[in-house]
């Protein structure tokens, strides 16, 4: 835009862990010592599902997907997870097995809710 300095934009980061719809609100003071507010709501969602992790407690990738509703079974179709938090590659308390195991992971849309489905390797 002519006549515009975006030299000052102001830095802005967003934490988002989990999908839905999220307000995001600005309050800036402009050049005439006004203040200005504006608000937009953005929609998160997973572009991809991850099909690996390892948990190992070395602090990398030791946790599935925080933040996202999700299921995951093994071959048999055991449930060994449900829920937002992230999974720590246990079931019942103990390390599951390395092996291939099956995930459901809900995500919000504008036209309501959907699932993808995709297979989780472990490796520890």
């Amino acid at each position: 835009m002519e006549g515009i300095d975006f030299s000052n934009t102001p830095p802005h980061q967003f934490k988002i862990k989990g999908d839905g719809y999220f307000d995001v609100k600005l309050l800036v003071t402009n050049p005439y010592r006004c203040i200005e507010k504006d608000s937009v709501k953005i929609g998160v969602n997973l572009i991809s599902v991850p099909n690996t992790f390892t948990p190992n407690g070395d602090g990398i990738n030791d946790f599935y997907l925080e933040g996202w509703n999700k299921k995951i079974f093994n071959r048999n179709g055991v449930l060994l997870f449900e829920g937002t938090k992230a999974w720590d590659g246990n079931y019942m308390g103990k390390p599951v097995a390395n092996d291939t195991y099956f995930v459901i992971v809900y995500d919000s849309a504008e036209s309501g809710s959907t699932y993808r489905t995709n297979y989780i390797t472990v490796l520890r």
